[in-house]
């Protein structure tokens, strides 16, 4: 039985980088299917148009495609197209190598359709990796509760209190928040910068208890800082939106700051 997520639209944005990256884009996507009636829209960015992801995604997938001749794939310019062009009243920032067990998801979601949080994990901030062998399995099984079995043999990234991968939104009160951060360009700290700022908006956040799962992959270029311009950009970003008080932030968010690229 599916459970009903049909007011939620998960937005994936993702740049194909190896054969594994594919296939945990399609395992994710396979997941939401299976388990929730729900609303997907995939927005590739490359250099040019192959076609292999439209022609394995299934045909209620909304698919996008941008032509991006930069090496460095601009994660929070392409959520921000996607959050205007999705119209349910709740979103999900998903990455393509995240799968959590349904049973957290239907309470993040529930505690925003109660107006108790805006903004609402559906996890508590433990982050596993699967490693390749788990990995291994689970793509060839689709089995979540496998992994949920497993849990004890891998490896926990970013401590115990991890903001990234997964997140649902109120979708007004996240445009009128800022959206994601544009002035973080590439592999950086927009998923803490985002919630921080949240908090000193005074917006709620609730955190449903589990773990997240990480389908393991090759780390290149995208999956780290690339540069010490990218490093410190980052940063100064983060250090900004902790350093401003309420009244800052929004003279920022009228002024465009974050929706917007000032860098």
């Amino acid at each position: 039985m599916k459970h009903d997520f049909t007011d939620m639209t998960f937005l994936i944005p993702v740049r194909i980088d190896s054969m594994i990256r594919l296939e945990n884009l399609l395992m994710t996507t396979r997941f939401l299917r299976q388990n929730f009636d729900c609303r997907i829209m995939v927005t590739e960015a490359a250099r040019y148009a192959n076609g292999i992801i439209p022609s394995l995604l299934d045909r209620k997938t909304a698919y996008t495609f941008v032509p991006d001749m930069d090496p460095v794939f601009y994660k929070t310019r392409f959520l921000n197209q996607m959050i205007q062009k999705a119209l349910t009243p709740f979103l999900a920032i998903w990455d393509t190598d995240v799968i959590i067990p349904p049973g957290q998801m239907v309470d993040a979601i529930n505690r925003l359709r109660a107006g108790q949080a805006e903004f609402a994990f559906p996890y508590d901030g433990r982050f596993l990796d699967t490693s390749l062998i788990l990995r291994e399995v689970f793509v060839q099984t689709g089995n979540w509760q496998f992994l949920v079995r497993q849990q004890g043999k891998m490896a926990l990234l970013f401590g115990d209190q991890s903001k990234g991968g997964a997140v649902f939104a109120n979708r007004e009160v996240y445009i009128r928040s800022g959206m994601e951060n544009r002035n973080i360009y590439g592999w950086g700290a927009e998923d803490v910068e985002r919630v921080v700022r949240w908090e000193k908006l005074g917006y709620r956040t609730y955190r449903s208890e589990g773990y997240l799962f990480h389908l393991t992959h090759t780390r290149n270029m995208n999956s780290w800082f690339r540069s010490e311009e990218q490093t410190r950009n980052s940063s100064r970003e983060l250090t900004l939106t902790e350093k401003s008080s309420r009244e800052e932030l929004l003279e920022h968010l009228k002024a465009g700051y974050f929706s917007e690229q000032y860098r």
